[in-house]
């Protein structure tokens, strides 16, 4: 009987060990296939089958502060340890349901809805951005959230495309791509299609697009693919198989930025002089460290996109829900806005709570109520 009960254990140890390969298999995705790695070698920031960065970061705008962390002598194991440790901070939120998704969309709106997750209305589209409501990682325990979002997955309705800036998961996740695949439209990164195709999204919803691809949704609105300096894999196998993208939206009315992720550099300057200004930026200011200081944008080095962008608002994004940066959750927005001061461009910062609604009036004015913190 002790025996037939080490058998049932090792059983259901063996069981258990092939359900979670299966859901790491299924979260991982589709890998980009040798057909397409050969249309890529035609792009000149693709080489040797993988993208890369040809812009250069530009220097002299990393944090300086005492508090920033240093995890140079880290680790892995000591580094997920630190992520427990961190205590939570309260954010404002507005909670929503699926009554604020049954009127006609906005004419120019954002919901900041947590880390990189924008609503965005623009020319009566909604428009939802790296949408994730769960774990940044295959794993889901791994990487804790502060808070959650202001809304379920199952109350999001009536989207009409789904914006990817690069394929990691705090930016793509499985589930809510499959909640959408048969309502929404989908506009990602090159590589990326064969991922949400994975998952049951039929190749006609997808859109790729490389950096100056353009996708015209209709006579007023229109997606365009900019650089970022940045990177993508999903496991430990396919570093910068698929691309990674800001994105530029634009209305009759408005200029839209979306960063995306990565660090400050030359691209900007490219983006600044072709497109000359605009309404709002969204921009990332947190997970950044000095151990990966070309990875994500520092808060000195969002507040100098602002200027180069000339941006009437900055809505900082990727920020208050993962501590990927091995800071306190809300250190980097605190040091956001001490920047902006310094900068004289405080006004410019758009602090929305999580769920709050940004309206654009006619002259693409601001306007919310409660801040975040």
């Amino acid at each position: 009987m002790h025996m037939g009960k080490k058998v049932i254990a090792f059983l259901l140890s063996i069981l258990l060990i092939f359900l979670i390969l299966g859901y790491i298999r299924d979260e991982k995705g589709r890998r980009v296939t040798p057909e397409q790695k050969k249309e890529f070698e035609k792009l000149p920031y693709y080489k040797n089958g993988k993208f890369f960065n040809p812009y250069k970061p530009i220097e002299g705008y990393k944090n300086t502060s005492p508090k920033e962390e240093n995890v140079e002598t880290l680790n892995l194991f000591k580094m997920l340890w630190k992520l427990r440790k961190i205590k939570k901070v309260k954010i404002n939120k507005v909670e929503l349901s699926i009554k604020d998704f049954e009127q006609e969309p906005d004419d120019f709106s954002v919901r900041w809805l947590g880390h990189a997750m924008v609503l965005l209305e623009a020319s009566n589209k909604r428009i939802l951005i790296d949408p994730v409501f769960g774990s940044p990682s295959p794993i889901p325990f791994i990487v804790k959230r502060n808070t959650k979002a202001p809304l379920k997955r199952k109350y999001l309705k009536n989207i009409d495309y789904i914006l990817i800036t690069h394929n990691h998961y705090d930016h793509l996740e499985r589930k809510t791509i499959q909640k959408f695949r048969k309502t929404s439209k989908f506009i990602v990164p090159l590589g990326v299609g064969v991922v949400l195709e994975g998952w049951g999204v039929d190749k006609n919803r997808i859109t790729e697009l490389g950096w100056g691809d353009q996708v015209i949704i209709d006579d007023n609105l229109k997606i365009t693919a900019e650089p970022a300096i940045h990177m993508s894999n999903r496991w430990i196998n396919d570093f910068n198989e698929t691309l990674w993208n800001s994105y530029v939206i634009q209305t009759n009315k408005s200029n839209i930025f979306c960063a995306g992720d990565g660090t400050y550099g030359e691209h900007i300057d490219m983006i600044a002089q072709k497109y000359k200004n605009f309404d709002i930026a969204m921009i990332e200011s947190d997970a950044w460290n000095a151990s990966w200081k070309y990875m994500h944008m520092f808060t000195r080095e969002s507040i100098e996109v602002i200027k180069k962008l000339n941006a009437k608002y900055l809505l900082p994004v990727h920020w208050g829900i993962f501590d990927l940066g091995m800071h306190d959750f809300d250190l980097s927005i605190h040091m956001l806005e001490d920047e902006a001061k310094n900068a004289g461009l405080y006004d410019k910062l758009l602090l929305p709570a999580m769920g709050e609604k940004v309206l654009f009036d006619k002259d693409n004015n601001a306007k919310y109520t409660i801040k975040s913190l």
